[in-house]
């Protein structure tokens, strides 16, 4: 009986595991996973990917609409604005690939076929009807020429009213409408007249940079280092040809000298424009300011796509600048240099301020009458003690820097310097010249920072 129940028992077990095995096989991969389907009535698009991490299935539908897109080739017609704004073929793949790019995002009207997974990979087969996704281009393209021709209309409004700023700033709103469609060169009625729309809008954009004129108020000047120019010797007219003041347009300013902050600015309600350089700090002999159509600051006014505002850039705007002949400074010293109240035979101090002054590009005179500037310098020495064969002073020096007009610029004391040698004159000479060295380290460089810097 026991052999009878094992007889009956393990051919059960045996068909169990079988069946176990057969379940555990995965079906065979359909044929679209071998090869993708080529449908003359539709785009198609397979993706795959690795089933790792959670969200598997996303990565390779993402995948699928990715290559569904690819099928969906970018033509650029050469009577469209991007031929006609640039030769670069850079310039018009960018184009392709920010329109394949917007196409991904966009894609709709797409239908799921089929999925296939095995143990390693999980797969996704999309498909889109090429008809339909052509009515709905052409629906979209339809609504954003509307809108385009809308703005537009605007902008050429507002260029007769002198309102150049929102000219321009619809000019590029109408250009962004229509961006997905400038390699199409798109035709249009336009007052009764048929154009390709994205060229009459680049070129209403031109038309409109180019009738922008900036100009100097005063022209060149001179200025003498450490002096601040009058606001009116850098301001700029900003007006149409016809010399028709324009307002709120956007000014970028460069300055040859050194790097300078918040440089963009408008033009006011008389269509004048001024950057506050402040102090001219240059030791070069010629500088000079530039005005320029800030189209840059434009485009981030109307659009925050990168392609468009790559576009507008390509529009030449005006720009202008005033030249600076920078002159050095004339330096007049005057100085009472004391030792124990008698005058030195020569100025110490004085001569050491001379040679810095050369050194940084200054001129010294021996005429106040010729200066910029007068250095005054008054000092004496007063005797400490002697011991032991060596005797000690002190020094004490008044130093002021003026303006031509005496306006008192600078200041610096020295106080109790101490100066030891072998004897009272010696010891006032050696004083001296330890402040002579306090001019050349530290008291020239405060001066020339507070005052020129």
């Amino acid at each position: 009986m026991k052999h009878l129940y094992l007889f009956i028992i393990l051919p059960l077990l045996f068909s169990c595991s079988s069946k176990k095995e057969v379940a555990s096989t995965p079906p065979p991969p359909p044929f679209w996973v071998q090869q993708k389907p080529i449908e003359g009535l539709y785009y198609s698009g397979i993706g795959v990917a690795i089933k790792s991490g959670n969200n598997f299935q996303g990565v390779a539908k993402n995948n699928a609409l990715n290559d569904l897109a690819s099928e969906i080739s970018v033509q650029i017609n050469s009577t469209s604005v991007l031929y006609q704004v640039e030769t670069n073929e850079q310039f018009r793949e960018d184009f392709k690939a920010n329109t394949q790019l917007s196409t991904i995002e966009n894609i709709e009207g797409f239908e799921l076929v089929d999925t296939y997974e095995n143990g390693r990979e999980y797969w996704v087969y999309y498909r889109l009807s090429k008809s339909e996704y052509a009515a709905l281009k052409e629906a979209r393209e339809k609504k954003a020429i509307s809108r385009a021709i809308d703005l537009f209309g605007k902008a050429k409004e507002f260029r007769m009213n002198n309102q150049y700023d929102d000219a321009l700033v619809y000019a590029v709103k109408a250009i962004e409408a229509v961006k997905p469609y400038l390699g199409d060169g798109i035709k249009v009625n336009l007052d009764e007249t048929e154009v390709y729309l994205g060229n009459e809008l680049f070129n209403f954009l031109s038309d409109v940079v180019n009738d922008i004129n900036i100009r100097p108020v005063l022209g060149d000047f001179e200025i003498t280092r450490g002096q601040t120019p009058d606001p009116t010797q850098l301001t700029f007219s900003v007006t149409t040809n016809d010399f028709v003041s324009l307002a709120d347009i956007p000014i970028y300013f460069y300055y040859s000298g050194n790097r300078i902050k918040n440089n963009e600015l408008y033009s006011d309600h008389n269509g004048m424009v001024s950057y506050p350089l402040g102090k001219i700090t240059s030791t070069n002999r010629r500088e000079y300011l530039q005005a320029n159509l800030n189209l840059v600051g434009l485009s981030k006014e109307a659009t925050d796509d990168p392609f468009v505002s790559k576009l507008v850039a390509k529009v030449s705007g005006a720009d202008a600048r005033i030249n600076m002949t920078v002159k050095r400074p004339q330096v007049f010293i005057k100085s009472a240099e004391l030792n124990f109240n008698d005058t030195l035979s020569s100025n110490i101090l004085a001569g050491t301020f001379k040679k810095e002054f050369l050194e940084s590009s200054f001129q010294v005179t021996s005429s106040f009458e010729n200066a910029d500037y007068l250095l005054d310098i008054s000092s004496n020495t007063a005797k400490i003690s002697n011991s032991g064969g060596f005797y000690s002073a002190s020094l004490d020096a008044t130093i002021k820097f003026y303006d031509k007009t005496l306006n008192l610029l600078f200041t610096h004391q020295i106080n109790n310097l101490k100066g030891v040698q072998l004897d009272y004159e010696k010891a006032g000479r050696d004083a001296y010249q330890k402040a002579s060295e306090q001019i050349e380290k530290l008291i020239f460089r405060q001066m020339r920072r507070k005052v020129f810097d």
